[in-house]
């Protein structure tokens, strides 16, 4: 037996109406999903261009069309259906309206490439096409940032633009957009949601909140699973945060687990947990609603036949730039190493050594600070109490950061920073300046950057390259005195 409750009975079809075919829902064919709190309708997406749009109170989609293109991904705007298509390298913003079972569709070019991801709030649409991202205001664009990362999330609030790439995440301020706030230094799939008041931001296994403005990182909290692929982070119709990891779907309500409702290990369990999340969103159901039996997803529902939608309105002028870098583009400045290895015996990956978080300082004395201490545990994904404060030991820092690394099968390499080579290009380091706080030397997180576009980030400048700087370990995060130089810079690397 299934605990959802039963479709409503059919309205009897007209004579003259041709019987349509059963479809269930959703099956393997839906494959992208699009919702808004407290709205009770749905859309949904097969990855070959054939949409949905589904009423949860009714329990069945009440119209479906086909654009002619593959769907990248899709968003919800009331009576409005969004949708990023491409066709080849082309990639377009696609309006559909539906209206008495008729759907008009309008579009936009917006890029060249073949992945892209956006996000939409109140008339405001924020698209990612490669590396780059726009965003649109009433269908106008506003601004556009280039060679930003391999984006493969992105979120919108009133107060900016939410980006995480394949390694970073960063928030754009809407008022000053070559200011952007590092949330997130970590690599791997992930997810965002922004409200005013709250980012929901989940890469891994671990779920972390920040302020509405991305300045303050409110809790970490870590999920039982890893996210899963496809539709996986929503705010439920009261609230709460809904996550679908690999093995459920977990509610977070005030900072804490509420419930975490699980489905059998099938094929088909990623569906189970899909529509759980769908009802929650639209509808809204208990923390104990229970568990869903497999058999829910034999039930058939009336899915109408597809409406073709291969001709568009064209609005609006080219926002996508002829000389847009295509995805096999020179690295940018969110790019480096990776340093996930893989096991050749079992094909496993092994748990990598220098696994970035941000840890800060506690001890402020001027020349006999942590910071160091501070750079070096952030780098290695330690608690600050779990390594030395290198600056005190008498063989000296650098001889002691060596014994550290050497300990970690992790290399440690100190250079001028007119020494540096180009084959350094995209990697960490702990980088050596004048403190502004007075005359004694700080360090901070950076990644060498060479000649790469820097438009978008906090740089320090050098005769030989630039660095990018990821995190002062001091609470104020002044980084470094611009008006003085930079002595040094020590990388980190794994030993096979």
């Amino acid at each position: 037996m299934s605990d959802e409750p039963p479709a409503p009975p059919q309205l009897p079809r007209a004579a003259a109406e041709v019987p349509k075919p059963q479809r269930a829902w959703p099956a393997s064919h839906v494959e992208l999903c699009a919702v808004k709190r407290g709205d009770r309708r749905a859309y949904f997406a097969s990855r070959a261009g054939e949409l949905w749009r589904y009423d949860a109170v009714k329990d069945e989609a009440d119209a479906c069309w086909t654009s002619g293109r593959a769907v990248l991904a899709l968003a919800h705007r009331g009576d409005a259906c969004l949708a990023l298509e491409s066709k080849g390298t082309q990639v377009w913003l696609a309006t559909y309206e539906v209206e008495d079972g008729r759907v008009a569709g309008r579009h936009r070019r917006v890029g060249t490439g073949r992945e892209g991801s956006f996000a939409c709030e109140g008339t405001d649409v924020l698209v990612a096409v490669g590396r780059d991202v726009a965003l649109y205001a009433e269908e106008q664009p506003r601004w556009r940032v280039r060679n930003l990362g391999d984006v493969v999330a992105v979120a919108l609030n009133s107060i900016g633009a939410c980006v995480v790439c394949a390694e970073g995440a960063w928030f754009v301020d809407r008022a000053s957009v070559k200011s952007a706030r590092v949330l997130d230094a970590t690599a791997g799939a992930a997810a965002v949601l922004a409200t005013d008041g709250e980012i929901a931001l989940v890469r891994g296994a671990t779920l972390t909140l920040f302020s509405g403005d991305g300045r303050r990182k409110l809790v970490s909290l870590d999920l039982g699973a890893p996210l899963a692929a496809g539709p996986a982070l929503a705010y439920g119709r009261d609230g709460a945060v809904l996550v679908r990891t690999r093995r459920a779907l977990e509610v977070w309500r005030d900072q804490k687990c509420a419930a975490r409702e699980t489905a059998p290990p099938a094929h088909d369990q990623g569906h189970v947990l899909l529509r759980r999340l769908v009802r929650r969103v639209t509808v809204g159901v208990p923390d104990d609603f229970g568990v869903l039996a497999p058999s829910s997803l034999e039930e058939t529902h009336s899915w109408p036949d597809a409406t073709g939608m291969d001709d568009f309105d064209e609005v609006g002028s080219d926002f996508s730039d002829e000389d847009h870098l295509e995805d096999d583009a020179g690295e940018s400045v969110l790019e480096g190493k990776r340093y996930q290895r893989e096991r050749l015996e079992t094909g496993t990956p092994s748990t990598p050594r220098l696994r970035y978080r941000s840890v800060l300082q506690d001890d402020f004395r001027p020349g006999r600070g942590n910071a160091l201490q501070a750079c070096v545990a952030s780098l290695f994904g330690l608690e600050l109490e779990d390594v030395p404060n290198f600056i005190t030991l008498p063989e000296g820092y650098e001889k002691a950061i060596r014994a550290f690394c050497a300990a970690r099968r992790v290399t440690c390499e100190k250079m001028a920073v007119e020494d540096i080579p180009e084959t350094f290009d995209g990697r960490m380091c702990i980088l050596r300046g004048a403190s502004p706080r007075g005359y004694f030397g700080h360090v901070v997180v950076a990644r060498y950057v060479g000649s790469c576009d820097t438009s978008l980030h906090k740089m320090v400048l050098t005769g030989n390259g630039a660095f990018r700087l990821v995190h002062d370990p001091h609470p104020e995060g002044t980084f470094l005195d611009e008006g003085e130089g930079c002595g040094w810079a020590l990388f980190f690397g794994e030993l096979n």
